[in-house]
């Protein structure tokens, strides 16, 4: 299962700008991209940056939202 498919399962807030994953960070959120990043799924998460709307923290995680790159292939 991709990063993507754990977030969402996992009933993440998530948001995306073409391929990169917005993610609002949570304890919940960072438990399931360290075991990603150990199971070899993601090796760099990025940056942070406050989102504008919320004002809440959120993970910029380049490349990683899989819709896009479905959308592409097809």
């Amino acid at each position: 299962m991709s990063l993507y498919e754990r977030l969402k399962n996992a009933g993440a807030d998530i948001d995306n700008h073409y391929s990169d994953l917005y993610v609002k960070k949570t304890p919940k959120v960072d438990n399931i991209i360290k075991q990603a990043k150990k199971d070899g799924l993601v090796f760099d998460t990025g940056s942070y940056f406050r989102n504008n709307i919320d004002n809440e923290l959120w993970i910029d995680i380049p490349f990683m939202y899989d819709p896009y790159w479905e959308k592409r292939i097809k």
